[in-house]
């Protein structure tokens, strides 16, 4: 998510996580990832936010990673 997005989204993510006493600051996944760092209006020729397309990055990332295990 920091490469895609950038380290101040990672920050502010994080930073939101930890005044949610639901939120587990250690985790991406259905933690951190929900928090809100960027705009979250749809961007013309992307059909989502920047916001979301950086949420599901981490996810879309490891989904394709089974693609390429053992290829190494």
């Amino acid at each position: 998510a920091s490469y895609n997005g950038g380290f101040g989204s990672v920050t502010k993510r994080i930073r939101k996580c930890q005044l949610d006493k639901e939120c587990d600051k250690t985790l991406w996944f259905d933690n951190v990832e929900k928090k809100q760092a960027q705009s979250t209006k749809k961007v013309e020729g992307y059909g989502e936010s920047f916001d979301s397309i950086n949420s599901k990055y981490p996810r879309r990332v490891e989904e394709r990673m089974i693609k390429y295990k053992g290829k190494l």
